[in-house]
Formats: structure tokens, sequence, C-alpha cells
């Protein structure tokens, strides 16, 4: 019974099937910044990685995205849905070779079936206690949250 009660309102993410190919990939525009989102990920990624290797990074990264946008998620835990707001979708991915886990939590709204937009960019901390990483995490969904309805009267920034 409870297994059934956490997957009230659960949506599979269109990248997860490859009929919904292909989405486009925005940057939500979050307080006048088109840039930002784009920012937090490159700011979550910057200090464990020697700035030589940034390229390779940014390589690394937009590869996950193609695959994203060619709806080829490989498992459809690479793109998950929030329980915690079922408009949001998590992007998981890990970069091993820098040691890194990346989460972009982005939406995937009906009135726009071929567009996805990122909301919000962050490396997830996974060296402390199980409820401290939770809280962390909310904290970042909370405010993608946030973004969300802010950037929805505008459709986040999309032309």
């Amino acid at each position: 019974m409870l297994g059934a009660a956490l997957t009230i309102g659960y949506r599979v993410s269109r990248c997860t099937d490859g009929r919904n190919a292909p989405q486009h990939w925005w940057w939500a525009v979050v307080d006048g910044d088109p840039k930002r989102v784009w920012r937090e990920l490159v700011a979550a990624v910057r200090p464990n990685v020697h700035p030589n290797a940034m390229p390779d990074v940014v390589g690394d990264i937009r590869a996950v995205l193609e695959r994203v946008e060619a709806c080829q998620a490989v498992d459809p835990d690479d793109v998950k849905n929030i329980s915690r707001n079922r408009d949001l979708w998590e992007v998981r991915f890990q970069l091993e070779t820098w040691n890194l886990v990346i989460r972009i939590y982005e939406t995937e709204v009906g009135h726009l079936p071929e567009h996805m937009v990122a909301l919000l960019a962050h490396e997830k901390v996974t060296d402390v206690a199980d409820d401290e990483i939770a809280d962390m995490q909310n904290a970042q969904i909370d405010e993608a949250t946030a973004r969300w309805v802010k950037g929805q009267p505008l459709n986040w920034g999309i032309p």
C-alpha cells in the first residue's frame, strides 16, 4: 500500500521514450538572467576540476544533455519525477572521471510538448548524513519550485 501512495501522480519523463524526440533543452531565465542556471552548473563543477580540464567536463555535460534531448535516457531513473512537485523532474547524472554527482531540476509542461526547461542545477552533496542530504536536496527542489512558479507566466523565457 505504501508503494502505491508514493507513486500517486508520478509521471514518466518524455525523454525516456524515443518517440518524443527531439526535445529542446532550454535554460530558464531566472530574475532576468538567461545564463543563471548554466552558471550554477558550471559553479557546481569548477571547484572539483582543474581549469585545463573544464572543456572536457563541459563536453561530458553536453553529451548527457544531448542524450536527454534525443529521448535516449538509458534508465527511467536518469530523469525522475519529483515527489515534492510533480511538475518538476530531476536529471540525475554522475561525472565519474571527476567524482561529481550532478542534479538539474527541469520542467516538462504540457503546453510546451517539445521543450524541457532547466530551472536549477547543483552538485549533490553525498559525504554527509542521509538526513542532511535530504534536507539540502529538498532546499534545492524548493528553490526550483519557486523558479517554476515565478517563471511560468513567461514560459521561463522560451521565445
